[in-house]
Formats: C-alpha cells, structure tokens, sequence
C-alpha cells in the first residue's frame, strides 16, 4: 500500500473549492468533483473513482478529475495507472506546479527515480515554494548517496520555511551519513528544539550518541521517546537493547518485557530478549523463550542472530546453516557493483578487511597485529571500519593498515561502492552477521574475492562469500556439507594469537583472591552468556567429587553472579567453593592464571580468547569438542599448543577428564612445566607464521580465479 502523504496531500491546497472553480469550467462537473472530494476525504476511494470516472466520461481531458483519479489509483498501488492520469493531468494542465509535484511522489515511490528527479524539477521551477516536494527531491538525492544535493535541497526548505521539522531532520540524516556528525548532532537538537516530541529524531540521535560512547546522553533520549511513543515497539526494544549495552540488566528486560508485550510474534526482539536472559544465567525463563525461537527456526523464518545459535545446546550444524542461509536470503544479495578483476600483473595483492572491532579492544587489538604482520611486498592491506572511533582502537588500526577508512556513517551500498573503488582484490569479512556486522556491505559484491574469517565462528550462509578459514579442527574433514562457503584449511591453526602483553608483576597469593591454601582451584573466565545449564550442573558434579576444588568464575554482572551462587546453594555445596573475580586490568587479570590449577571450559561455544590467555600463562585448559565450529574452537587451540589429549569428545569423557585432573597435582605440575615452552616455539602463538599460512591461502584463492574457476574448497600445505 503506497504511503499516506498523498492522501493527507489531497486534503490541501488542491482540495480547496474555489481552485476547482478554475479548472472544472462545467457547473455540472464542479457538482460531481464536489461530491466525489466528499467520498475521498471519507476513504471511499472507489465510489470517489465512480464519481470521477463520470466526469471524465463528458471531458476527459479534466486536469482535476486525472488528478485526482490518479491518486486514487496510487493509493490502491496501480502505479502505472496512476503515473498514466497524473501525465495526462499535466498534460492538460502544464503550468500546475502541483500536478507535477504529485506526478513525482508517484514516480518516487515506484521506483523511478530519475524521471521523479526531472518532474520535480520541473514543478520548482514552476513554483520554487513547493516545500513537500523540494523536501522529496532532497530525499531522492539522500537516498541515492548524492548528499551535496540533498543537502542543497533542504536548506532551501528552511531558508523558506525555518520551523520546517522535517526538513531539518532530513538535513540532519544528510549531514550523518556524509560524516558531519558535529553538525548532524548539532541539526538533531535543533529538530528536538522546534520539537521536542519528534520520535524519529530522538532515536537518530541516540544511535549518533550511542557511536560516540555517550551512553548517559543516548539513554535519557530513547527513554524520551518511548514517553512520547509508548505504543512503539522500536522505542522499547531500542531501549532495552541501550540499556543492556550500558548494564543495567533488570531495566532491560522489562523493556524487552514490554515490547514482547506489543508484538508477541517479534522474533528479533525475542532473541534479544533470549540474549540478555543467557546473560543473566535466567536458565529456566531462557527454556521457555527459546522454543519460539526454535520453531522459527524450523520453519525457516530469518532473524535468528548467530550468536545466539552458535550458544544452544542441540543446535546442530544443520541447524545453523538453515538459519544462517534465512538470514542472508532475508537481506538478499545485489548485483555486483564491482568489475574489478585480479591482474596476474599487479605487483601484490590488495586485501580489504572489513570490520566492526574497533569498539571492542581485545579484538581491535588483535585485528590491528594481523595488518601490521602482513608482507608488504605481497600484499596492500585496506581496512574498512564502521565502529566507534574511541580513543587508541582507531588510531591503532590506522597505523597497522596502509590504507584506512571509517564507513561507520556511510550506507551498506555506499560502504561497498567505497571498496569497490579502491579495487580490492580480496574482501576479509571479520564479523559476519555478529557483533553489530553488516553482512549488507559484502551483500553488493564490491571485491571478486570474498571470504569469511576470522571473526564469527560459523558459516554465514549467502553466496556473496566464497570461501570460510578455517583449519582442520574446527571443520574436520567431511564436515564442509554443514558450510555454503568453500572451505580453505590453514596447515596450523585457523587463528593465531597470544595476549597484548604479560603481568608485569607476580601474582597474589591464592589465598588473597579468597580461596584456602590446598584449594584445587578450576577458573573459567568466559562471560556468563557462556555458561549453560547442563554445563554448570556438569560443574558442579565435579566440585562433590573433589572436595578441595573450588570455581573460579568471572564476576560478569550482578543478576548472573547471583543466580549462580543461588544454584550453588540449591546443590548444597559450600558457597565459600564458589569465587567470583572482578574486572581488572588485562596484566592483573592474566596474572589470575598463575593461581588457578586449572582452566575449565564452557559448551557449546568454548572459549577463545579465554583459552589463548589460559595456555599463554602455562594454565592447563580442559574443553568438550562437538559437532559445530564454535564448540571446536578451544579444541583448535590445544592441538596447537601439544595438547589435543585435554579435549574430551563426550560430556562423560570431559567431565571425567576434569575430575581426575583435578585429583592429580603431578601430571598438573607436568602440564604447567610443558606449557612454559609453548609461546616459544607453537603455532597457536606463533602470529608471523600465522600470517604467512593466511597469505599463502589468499594467493591460492587469486590463483584459482585468474584460472578462471569458481571458487573450491583446499586444504593449504
């Protein structure tokens, strides 16, 4: 159904009775118009048309009767029927500046922009005071990323309307996307100052807010607007996802609360709100909620996030990759606005990353040491941002790339006309469909080569990837039908990489982090997302079979915190065996590892970073291997540290394995001692060598290309 403006058009200047006068010169057609203007502001659309089509049948060439026919057919979405009176009306009345306005709404909103361009230019130069539609010509431009245009176009709104609300909202939107955010900001606020209740402003400006890391500032806005719009799910679930952002948990889950309230059926939302309950260890509520998603699941629906799959037990990879594969088809692939071809000629190859990490510093850390690693005499390396710029992340990504661009306010099809300019040869995808990616960028193909790795743990499922990093653990050979990329092993380890720095100094005491002296102390230091039921019942079986264990957990919020200890206490198990540890600086937090006998893992999604540090600090690491790529990450890790034999392939075995070496101080000892020539000499630490398997891999993957083929699958040597 075409939008509402036309129809709030009609009630007007072209609705006025004494203009009717002046086109309809009949007395007899000037009743009818009347009376069929009567129907159309009652909604009585086809006996408005009956009327209409009567005084067309005497005088077909009335320019008011086409008109307004011609709206009609809009509203009812017969756009070629509509564009075809509305020409006509034009036609017979040439010089009616508002016949060509309307001509343009319709044009614009079935899709044929150039030609709504030229009528409305044409209507302004006929009457330059025709706000709507120099207003629409301006969205035209903003919409097809002509923004100097745009905002040409609603300047001139306000130099001749300046209390126009929506004019300075669109010159703010224009100002954002073509990197202006002080003066989109400063826009924004003038908008909230002729209006203080405009709830599209409100929310434009605490996402702005929100990229800038003024948390407080975003907050008190979409707390406004859902004030103002209360019967808004949008309003209540942008809220609730800020203020699960900002920590306050409990805030958040009643604004899920509320917009589940609203619309039941809102699969995103439920995820969100499934999210934040995993985050709070809300197992029982999380069992409730998560059949709703599993039945989307089941019949196909997209909107699952991958971050929530990849989380769940019995969420197969078969699973996964029917959700990923709704997902990229729900967001649809475009046609290809790069011709960029690999030449054999060119002295090395031009590798873009794309990437959201710069508001996350591990991440950011890790993705700025992989550019600075590379091989300038093989590869030119691009990085493609869109996260926040705080503080030392983005510097740190400028200086490790050759080539850096924020895209953060740049639309997906802008984002890739960007890349596919600087004539990337290959595209590296480090967040998927995760952590506030945006799989649309690659959706437009800007780069002949696109790969999938080294961020999301999983296939993404569109065809606009051709090829998933990978290593021999996380996808074993014979797993590459649970993929839609082609699946390119590295030789090591998919991923490589040791923590930004050691302690500086020695670690504390056990006894000073709250545990006794003889206490066999099992850390698991994952976010408490992380941790499922069936795991920490699994947990716990172990502490009642070695008394002296204690667990070691990290103090990840208060709500999850507390449910865990309350699920200590049910078991009747000593809560002095329970410690939690609280943030502290990366050197203070690594220096834990010194104290903890042992590290303990989560399932289905088993830790990464959380292993790297473990084993990094000569802390023995003990994992539970499954079927998807996530729960076979931490498995990656140990075989490239020596130590495949502490991956168990069964819950049973895991557990078991867990209890005995909890039990065994010697072959502890004998781990630790092992582990302390690891970052020396293993691949998993080895970040150079890591680099130079990713850039044998990348060649590989030109070399097929410039031979013509389609992208395959390869295991690199």
């Amino acid at each position: 159904m075409p939008p509402s403006h036309l129809l709030q058009a009609t009630r007007s200047s072209f609705f006025r009775q004494d203009a009717l006068a002046d086109v309809t010169p009949m007395n007899d057609a000037a009743a009818l118009l009347r009376e069929a203007l009567v129907l159309h502001h009652a909604g009585r659309l086809r006996e408005a048309q009956l009327v209409y089509s009567r005084v067309l049948a005497d005088d077909p060439e009335n320019a008011e009767a086409l008109h307004l026919s011609g709206l009609v057919a809009f509203r009812e979405a017969r756009f070629d029927d509509a564009i075809a009176l509305l020409r006509r009306a034009v036609g017979s009345a040439p010089a009616n500046a508002l016949y060509l306005a309307n001509l343009g709404n319709v044009l614009k909103d079935s899709g044929r922009r150039d030609e709504a361009i030229a009528v409305y230019e044409r209507a302004l130069a006929l009457d330059p005071d025709q706000i709507s539609a120099r207003n629409k010509l301006g969205m035209i431009h903003l919409d097809g990323g002509m923004l100097d245009d745009a905002i040409r176009e609603f300047r001139a709104v306000i130099a001749r309307k300046p209390d126009d609300v929506r004019a300075h909202f669109n010159l703010a939107n224009a100002f954002l996307r073509s990197g202006s955010v002080e003066t989109a900001e400063r826009t924004y606020r003038r908008v909230l100052a002729l209006n203080p209740d405009f709830a599209e402003a409100l929310a434009e400006l605490a996402s702005l807010l929100e990229t800038l890391s003024r948390h407080d500032e975003a907050l008190a806005l979409l707390r406004r607007r859902v004030a103002v719009d209360p019967e808004s799910l949008r309003a209540h679930a942008d809220l609730a996802g800020a203020l699960d952002r900002h920590g306050e948990l409990e805030s958040a889950l009643s604004s899920y609360q509320n917009a589940l309230a609203l619309a039941p059926d809102a699969l995103d939302v439920r995820c969100n709100f499934c999210t934040l309950l995993q985050k709070m260890c809300d197992w029982e509520r999380l069992a409730l909620h998560i059949r709703d998603i599993l039945q989307a699941l089941a019949q196909g629906r997209a909107g699952v996030p991958p971050d929530l799959l990849v989380s769940l037990h019995d969420v197969t990879p078969a699973m996964q990759l029917q959700s990923a594969r709704a997902n990229a088809a729900a967001l649809a692939s475009h046609r290809s606005i790069s011709t960029h071809r690999i030449d054999a000629t060119a002295p090395r190859l031009r590798i873009g990353y794309l990437s959201a990490n710069r508001h996350h510093r591990t991440l950011a850390g890790a993705t700025a040491e992989l550019l600075a690693l590379h091989d300038r005499s093989q590869c030119e390396v691009f990085a493609f941002s869109y996260g926040s710029d705080a503080d030392d992340v983005g510097a740190r990504l400028r200086g490790a790339a050759d080539h850096f661009f924020d895209i953060t306010t740049l639309t997906d099809e802008e984002c890739a006309r960007r890349i596919a300019e600087r004539n990337i040869d290959i595209l590296v995808e480090l967040n998927g469909n995760s952590d506030g990616g945006r799989m649309g960028i690659a959706a437009f193909r800007p780069a002949p080569i696109q790969v999938n790795g080294l961020g999301f743990p999983g296939t993404l499922g569109a065809p606009w990837y051709d090829y998933l990093v990978a290593d021999r653990y996380v996808v074993p050979p014979g797993a590459e039908h649970a993929y839609a990329e082609e699946i390119v092993r590295l030789p090591d380890c998919y991923r490589s990489g040791a923590p930004v720095r050691s302690p500086s100094a020695a670690a504390p005491p056990q006894a000073s982090y709250g545990f006794p002296p003889e206490a066999v102390v099992l850390c698991c230091f994952n976010p408490a997302y992380k941790i499922t039921a069936p795991m920490f019942a699994l947990w716990l079986r172990v502490l009642a079979a070695v008394p002296d264990a204690a667990l070691w957990l990290l103090d990840d919020n208060a709500i999850a915190t507390s449910s865990l200890r309350r699920r200590v206490a049910q078991q009747r198990i000593d809560p002095q065996r329970l410690v939690f540890a609280p943030r502290l600086s990366l050197d203070r937090h690594l220096a834990r590892y010194c104290r903890a006998d042992l590290a303990i893992d989560t399932f289905p999604c088993t830790s990464d970073a959380a292993a790297r540090d473990a084993l990094w600090m000569g802390c023995p690491l003990v994992t539970l291997a499954g079927d998807t790529f996530a729960s076979r990450v931490a498995t990656s890790h140990l075989a490239n540290v020596g130590f495949a034999e502490l991956s168990a392939i069964s819950p049973l075995g895991y557990e078991e394995l867990l209890i005995e070496l909890a039990r065994d101080s010697v072959r502890r000892v004998v781990l630790r001692d092992k582990l302390r020539h690891a970052p020396q000499t293993m691949p998993l630490f080895d970040r150079p060598r890591f680099v130079r398997n990713l850039e044998r891999a990348y060649a590989q993957m030109a070399a097929i290309a410039l031979a013509g083929g389609a992208p395959e699958g390869f295991d690199l040597r």
